[in-house]
């Protein structure tokens, strides 16, 4: 691929197949980004609904209103982006807001741009906020897409003049445990400028390498027929989809390493399996397998209340106690809190690797007493 098709392609699609949301895969698979070209999108409700949720917030911050205020938005949604809102005018405090500023990126990526979902320089800190919608959790700290749009915000700002010497970036998720932050001086961000150039020119070269990788694997669409992430699999699993060994037969070295890619081999199952399923649906056959219908649950329908308290009155209604969420949006938190009625049962015991913060769970002996 060469720099004026790649040009091309983002202009007339308005979408850069090496785009800042998508940097995590290419910096570290830069073979992706011509393996998965020409490969369908379908998008899917959750990506949708992110767009809706970012629409509700560009509202809120550009004109200044309560996300309440706005008409056309579930009431979730709107509790969410006002939090969203109120943040970001929190870090503001007064100072200008840039909403959904446009920042050319072509001194790193060939025809690349991108969109901050906010913007705020408050002295010589330029704070890039975003906001992820998904419950999946995001760390702003080393996040690559917004480094890329802190990279882009800066060069703006020193060709306008505007000294600038920490950029804070912020990921904002309602849904995920509210904000997290991370900071990076400009001298070091203009460095890591300097590794994104390198691998944007990577991307471009013939034959660049596909690198499968957990993070590289997570989002792209060219994973169910990737070569190198089957082979990688292939080797993680034992070599033979025939013969795969127990895990009697496996050594604890050969554990360990399917343990430590149990999610990169789990994404990569089940993108294969959505792979066929969306084949399926667009009427293209797979020898083997075919849709049916799954199973279905009875329901209600739209008749049954009024028939049913015709019959049996009260009787027809369950009666429990409100949920813990429910309860805090009628009391507020400070009030749940002073009553002392809610408590956390310890969680249930997961496998995770050693690097995880969280400490061990202490290990079960023989010794009586000290299980007692």
């Amino acid at each position: 691929m060469n720099v004026e098709d790649l040009i091309k392609i983002a202009r007339d699609t308005g979408h850069h197949p090496m785009g800042p949301s998508a940097a995590t895969r290419w910096m570290s698979c830069p073979g992706s980004v011509e393996y998965t070209l020409e490969m369908p999108d379908y998008g899917s409700s959750y990506a949708a609904e992110g767009t809706h949720a970012h629409t509700l917030g560009e509202i809120c911050l550009s004109e200044n209103v309560d996300a309440y205020d706005v008409d056309g938005f579930p009431d979730d949604m709107r509790d969410h982006i006002n939090n969203y809102a109120i943040y970001v005018r929190g870090i503001a405090d007064g100072e200008r807001i840039y909403v959904e500023q446009s920042l050319d990126l072509n001194d790193y990526i060939p025809g690349a741009f991108g969109t901050a979902d906010a913007l705020v320089i408050k002295g010589t800190d330029l704070h890039v906020i975003d906001l992820k919608y998904g419950m999946g959790v995001v760390e702003a700290e080393n996040n690559p897409q917004l480094m890329i749009y802190g990279l882009g915000a800066v060069n703006k700002l020193l060709a306008k003049k505007i000294e600038i010497k920490e950029v804070v970036l912020h990921i904002f998720q309602p849904r995920a445990g509210g904000s997290r932050t991370w900071s990076i001086s400009v001298d070091d961000l203009l460095v890591y400028g300097g590794k994104v150039a390198r691998a944007a020119e990577l991307c471009l070269e013939d034959d660049a390498p596909l690198n499968p990788s957990e993070k590289a694997c997570q989002w792209c669409k060219g994973k169910a027929t990737c070569p190198a992430l089957y082979q990688k699999n292939l080797e993680l699993v034992g070599g033979d989809f025939e013969m795969l060994p127990s895990v009697e037969n496996m050594s604890d070295d050969q554990i360990r390493l399917v343990l430590e890619h149990k999610s990169l081999i789990e994404s990569w199952l089940k993108a294969i399996e959505s792979h066929i399923f969306s084949r399926l649906e667009h009427g293209q056959g797979f020898e083997g397998f075919k849709m049916v219908e799954g199973r279905s649950i009875r329901k209600w329908n739209g008749d049954a209340e009024t028939k049913l308290v015709k019959l049996m009155g009260d009787a027809a209604f369950d009666k429990k106690l409100i949920g813990i969420t429910a309860a805090e949006k009628i009391l507020g938190k400070k009030q749940l809190e002073e009553l002392k009625i809610t408590e956390k049962p310890p969680g249930k015991p997961v496998l995770v690797h050693e690097s995880d913060k969280r400490p061990a769970l202490p290990v079960a002996t023989d010794d009586f007493d000290t299980l007692n």
